[in-house]
């Protein structure tokens, strides 16, 4: 397991107008793998990282209606669960732009189907 290292890239190693070795672009590379790999010392970026929200939408759709599903900018990953076969129509800008992801749900025959859709969406 490759070892991370901050005493190889302190301030006193990156300075103003102060060269780049290739002990410190090693450095910085091993550090990046050791983070990766999980070393002890190195930032716990599990806990440091990304934070999500789950965000869903459910109920029954009738025959012949459509439902649009809007998700946010930040919105990954919709998990799609529906009765039977529905029409999953291609992605459509929302409202608040180009950037909302989104997507039509149509139930095309017979009654009232149940449906659901969770997705997750990156949080600040």
């Amino acid at each position: 397991m490759t070892t991370y290292s901050v005493a190889a890239l302190g301030n006193a190693q990156i300075a103003y107008k102060k060269g780049i070795t290739l002990q410190q672009i090693r450095q910085l590379r091993d550090n990046i793998i050791a983070i990766t790999e999980g070393d002890v010392t190195a930032p716990d970026i599990s806990r440091l990282g990304l934070k999500t929200a789950t965000n869903s939408v459910s109920g029954t759709l009738a025959s012949g209606a459509t439902l649009r599903v809007s998700m946010d900018a930040w919105s990954f990953a919709p998990d799609i669960k529906c009765e039977v076969a529905f029409a999953i129509t291609s992605s459509f800008p929302g409202t608040a732009g180009a950037d909302t992801p989104g997507f039509n749900i149509t139930q095309s025959s017979g009654s009232g189907r149940l449906y659901s859709v969770a997705w997750r969406s990156l949080v600040a």
